[in-house]
């Protein structure tokens, strides 16, 4: 009688356990709604979850401590596959609902092949079907790429394209570290990582991450000066697309790139930021020139020392300056010749019968112009010259004497 009792009693005893953790996993999928309506943390909830693929790891073991403060309950059990008795996640639909679908499968079999054609779906390589039965998401993900199957009056599915898109920041008014008021303009970058998230967790994920990029534009170059904003657009960028990444990330969006696209500056400080750039472009100009003119003078000097050292580099630096100015105007030059030149050009023997006393040497003197404006002796006039003869005498004598 015992082991019978013990026989009969133990069905009992399975149906009030189960009742006991149906009623658990109630009250712990009561508690995570409300948590997810009031969009708070997961904490201090009953361990009262299984996984489908393990049941105790580190993943698992965050829910027993209750220290979720990134992602809400539902978030959570959607990436990382976590099964809540009696939780909306899953096809706990009710009589009511396990009625209408009984319904709709008859429906649509009585309506075949019409109703084929408004069941089966398709979705491209780039997109994700996510499935809502009854308003209840259906377990395994969304589906995609390819053909899949919903039914026509108990279910609806929304597409999300998973191909990076990208929006424009408008410019933002921002007054910078340094007190300047500035506009500046940006590019996002981003795909859905996600597809069940960012429809189940945000109702506009591209317009959520569009407002929250201008907020953080604004948060992150309001610690930047002019020349940091101007010099460092780079390091902004990447600042940016890392602090866009992280917040998104509970809505399924991966921010891929963030460029900064302009830095527009008031008309003043534009004018202001000229008027220095010419003065510092004059300063670089006349120290350019300085620098010229010193290595001019050093070559000058150079030259001058080495032209002093040898006296016929002195005559033919005067016979080039000659040659430079006859060339540029047709003009007479008058000049005294060396008599030392002239007495290579005559014969030796003529030139002893015909002279054989040496005249008194005629000093030229300057013309009276330049002697006028410039109070110098005839010696110092003509420099190295001033012993020689006037030619045009010195033929003259020469042709008396041989008549």
């Amino acid at each position: 009688m015992a082991l019978g009792s013990n026989a009969s009693a133990s069905p009992l005893t399975k149906t009030s356990s189960n009742s006991a953790k149906r009623f658990r996993a109630a009250h712990a999928s009561f508690r995570l709604r409300m948590l997810h309506e009031q969009n708070a943390p997961v904490r201090n909830v009953e361990p009262v979850f299984m996984t489908k693929k393990r049941t105790a790891d580190s993943k698992f073991s965050e829910f027993k401590g209750g220290d979720l403060n990134k992602y809400t309950a539902q978030s959570y059990a959607i990436r990382n596959g976590v099964e809540i008795f009696g939780a909306n996640i899953h096809n706990e639909f009710g009589i009511c609902g396990w009625i209408l679908t009984i319904l709709s499968y008859v429906l649509i079999i009585l309506t075949l092949p019409i109703s084929a054609c408004m069941s089966i779906k398709v979705v491209q390589e780039y997109e994700r079907a996510v499935i809502f039965r009854l308003g209840r998401l259906l377990p395994g993900g969304a589906k995609g790429p390819g053909i899949f199957f919903i039914v026509p009056c108990i279910d609806t599915y929304r597409k999300v394209d998973l191909r990076v898109l990208s929006f424009e920041v408008p410019p933002q008014e921002i007054l910078s570290k340094d007190s300047v008021t500035v506009a500046v303009d940006a590019v996002v970058y981003f795909r859905i990582s996600n597809a069940t998230i960012s429809v189940t967790n945000v109702e506009d994920a591209s317009r959520s991450t569009k407002l929250l990029a201008q907020t953080t534009l604004r948060n992150i170059l309001g610690t930047k000066t002019l020349a940091e904003m101007l010099s460092d657009r780079e390091a902004i960028s990447l600042q940016m697309q890392a602090t866009l990444d992280e917040a998104t990330e509970p809505w399924g969006v991966k921010v891929e790139r963030v460029e900064v696209k302009d830095v527009r500056l008031p008309v003043q400080l534009q004018r202001a930021m000229a008027a220095e750039a010419e003065a510092a472009r004059e300063a670089r100009a006349k120290v350019i020139v300085a620098e010229g003119e010193q290595k001019a003078s050093r070559a000058l000097k150079e030259a001058a020392d080495v032209i002093a050292e040898s006296p016929q580099a002195i005559q033919l630096r005067y016979l080039q300056t000659l040659n430079s100015i006859s060339a540029e105007k047709n003009s007479t030059i008058i000049f005294p010749f060396p008599i030392d030149l002239l007495s290579s050009l005559l014969p030796a023997q003529q030139w002893q019968r015909s002279a054989p006393a040496p005249p008194a040497p005629v000093v030229a003197h300057p013309p009276q112009q330049f002697a006028h404006s410039s109070n110098v002796s005839s010696a110092s006039f003509f420099g190295p010259f001033a012993n020689s003869t006037v030619v045009d005498t010195q033929m003259k004598s020469q042709k008396a004497r041989q008549l």
